[in-house]
């Protein structure tokens, strides 16, 4: 989780051109936003092990990338990205957290977020294509663990890479390689041969609606996080919540114990395990930082306004004070 923090906040230091920095990899964005910048990186874990990291950058200060935020009205065919147009029954990696009523069981589409759906469906050509080089470079890939991360929306476009590796459906590729274990089901990333492939987020907004219940296909040995800062806005900023917020401060301040404010329901859910860091004494922040994992339904009742905790560097600190604390 530290190095998947340090590399979502080192992304937003990518240069404006492709560039090669020792184990790193710079891949810049393009100017009409269909490809965010983009980090990988070689790095060593404290067991040992080895990461192949893939982090996508969060939004610039450009009005692209604010036009892909605000954009996310649902588009209904969201299958047709995770599915990869060969199975019609949804294989991915986004964990519903709560489990919407049995007769909605297997019914209608998933849809995704249409600013980072088109963001992701845009980058997924050439993310691959880094993907296949960095597995025939390396000298064991079955001894890598490979990670994709980023902040904010870049962790939305993350989350969603994540999913499309890891659904079934590449014949063209998995024709050259036969399952071994029994009911083994072959996906793009399984033929790549890394060791696991995981994906944590930070501050991530959500970024899909479900309509039915999505099964937990999820590998054992995979992780699936959403890392919330407790305060952090910006995964419950769906458009309902956006115009509540706007509603609650233009309402005059009476003072009136009557006056309470009702959170919108969710219209499109987070992605992955949500996992809140919180301080519990605030006068040892450093030292203090407990986290909680929590439902779909505890995010809908917040309201969060604290915005500096969405800063990428806090998301750093944060974390790194909960793993000292360990």
């Amino acid at each position: 989780m530290q190095l998947s923090a340090q590399a979502s906040n080192d992304v937003y230091k990518t240069p404006e051109h492709e560039s090669v920095d020792g184990n790193r990899i710079f891949f810049p964005p393009k100017i009409d936003g269909t490809f965010k910048a983009t980090l990988v990186v070689e790095l060593n874990n404290e067991d040992g092990t080895q990461v192949l990291m893939i982090s996508i950058r969060g939004s610039a200060p450009k009005v692209i990338d604010w036009i892909t935020n605000v954009n996310c009205d649902p588009v209904m065919d969201g299958n047709s990205f995770l599915v990869r147009q060969v199975y019609l029954l949804l294989y991915t990696m986004l964990i519903l957290v709560v489990q919407p009523p049995l007769n909605d069981v297997g019914k209608g589409p998933v849809a995704i977020h249409n600013g980072f759906l088109r963001v992701a469906t845009s980058m997924a050509s050439q993310v691959e294509q880094i993907l296949q080089q960095k597995a025939t470079s390396l000298d064991d890939p079955s001894t890598v663990d490979l990670v994709f991360t980023g902040h904010s929306a870049g962790g939305a476009v993350a989350a969603l890479l994540f999913a499309h590796m890891l659904t079934p459906g590449m014949e063209e590729i998995c024709s050259s390689k036969t399952a071994t274990t029994p009911g083994e089901v072959l996906t793009y990333a399984s033929t790549l041969g890394f060791h696991n492939v995981h994906c944590i987020t930070f501050g991530a907004p959500p970024i899909f609606t479900p309509s039915h219940l999505l099964e937990q296909y999820l590998p054992a040995s995979s992780l699936f996080i959403s890392v919330i800062n407790q305060g952090d806005p910006i995964p419950r900023t769906d458009k309902l919540y956006l115009h509540a917020l706007v509603d609650l401060y233009a309402q005059p301040v009476t003072g009136s114990t009557d006056q309470l404010w009702s959170a919108p329901p969710l219209t499109i859910f987070n992605a992955g395990t949500l996992v809140v860091l919180r301080i519990e004494d605030e006068e040892q922040p450093e030292l203090d930082v407990h986290a909680y994992c929590i439902q779909a339904q505890d995010v809908q009742g917040l309201l969060a306004v604290r915005l500096a905790m969405h800063k990428k560097r806090h998301y750093v600190e944060m974390v790194d004070a909960f793993v000292k604390r360990l």
